[in-house]
């Protein structure tokens, strides 16, 4: 969780990075996945639930 917070304030990161981040945490505190699309400006709950998949599938290996 600290490495997701560090790389949604980071300008250094890419502008991709930041959003993905911002979207894993918005996920993580609760939020739906339409919500977290709709915080970060993007309109698809579905790419978030992918991204959320992926995100799983990796911290688990």
């Amino acid at each position: 969780m600290q490495v997701l917070l560090k790389i949604s304030r980071a300008e250094s990161q890419s502008a991709s990075h930041v959003i993905r981040a911002k979207i894993l945490l918005l996920v993580a505190s609760g939020k739906s996945y339409t919500q977290a699309a709709v915080s970060v400006g993007r309109r698809s709950g579905d790419a978030v639930s992918q991204l959320v998949a992926r995100f799983n599938t990796n911290t688990r290996e």
